[in-house]
Formats: structure tokens, C-alpha cells, sequence
């Protein structure tokens, strides 16, 4: 019962470890195909970050 239970603990965090890779993977894709969209994306972040605004704020922006 309890070797059960730490190899599936095993298992799980195998799987996290690998989707956090593969997302990291994607994100660096998408990063490389479209760089313009990319760019603004950080830029709108760093630029939101140095305002202060909140996160609701920007989601009314965006609608």
C-alpha cells in the first residue's frame, strides 16, 4: 500500500517535470515563429509591470 502510493508520487512528479520541459519547449517554438507578437507580449508585461496596473485593468483594456 505504501510503496504503491510513493511510485505513483514518483510518477506524477516524472510528469510534471516533463510537461514544465515540453512547456518551456513550446513556448521557445512560439517565441522563434512569431517573434513580432512575442516582443509585444513582453513589452506589454514589463510596461504593465512598471505602471502598477492591476491584472482586471488590463483585462478590461484587452476587451
Amino acid at each position: 500500500m505504501i510503496d504503491s502510493k510513493r511510485s505513483r508520487d514518483q510518477t506524477l512528479n516524472f510528469t510534471n517535470g516533463f510537461a514544465g520541459f515540453y512547456g518551456g519547449f513550446v513556448f521557445v517554438l512560439i517565441a522563434l515563429y512569431y517573434p513580432t507578437k512575442f516582443i509585444a507580449v513582453i513589452r506589454d508585461r514589463l510596461s504593465l509591470r512598471s505602471k502598477g496596473e492591476t491584472a482586471g485593468g488590463t483585462q478590461a483594456v484587452h476587451r
